[in-house]
């Protein structure tokens, strides 16, 4: 390794934040592993619970679910057709129709089969995925001690690419 390359291994600050990973998200992540059924069904009561209140929630009685079995029986297959009259309705009225918090952002589809699709983004969405990508890091090192020595290069877009109608915008 020449000087000039970053190394994971010499530097404190990521050192700590993979060894933090390690007890803070690896660690029970592994614990889970050994009842997945148990976990899931946990996730799917917790998931119930906070969408309750939701219009969506309401109609499909997730206050009274407890199992997936219910679940199944309850919540019919929906198509995003189905579902846009409650995105739409809730991104413009601030209501929570699909969804009982407000989305931080919408993930925008092509439109290749019709109009484009505005797939909501929570704030615990985000921190999911913010979650597993650390989990995928420390995985990686734990694999590969030496991965991330070296330079990165990072492809991003547009921090942001437009704003729906109901947007309230900070720029």
């Amino acid at each position: 390794m020449n000087a000039g390359m970053f190394s994971i291994l010499n530097d404190p600050a990521a050192s700590l934040s993979l060894t933090l990973t390690k007890y803070r998200d690896w660690n029970p992540f592994i614990a889970m592993t050994a009842h997945p059924e148990a976990v899931q069904r946990a996730v799917l009561r917790g998931i119930l619970a906070k969408q309750a209140a939701a219009t969506f929630g309401a109609a499909h009685r997730f206050a009274s679910l407890r199992t997936y079995e219910e679940f199944a029986r309850e919540v019919p297959v929906c198509t995003y057709e189905d579902l846009r009259p409650a995105i739409e309705s809730q991104e413009q009225n601030k209501e929570p129709h699909l969804t009982s918090d407000q989305p931080i952002l919408f993930a925008q589809s092509s439109g290749t089969t019709g109009a484009p699709k505005h797939i909501p983004i929570l704030r615990e969405t985000v921190d999911s995925i913010r979650r597993y990508q650390r989990l995928f890091a420390y995985a990686q090192w734990q694999g590969v001690p030496t991965i991330y020595p070296g330079s990165v290069l990072v492809i991003s877009g547009q921090t942001v690419e437009g704003h729906l109608p109901g947007a309230r915008r900070s720029d």
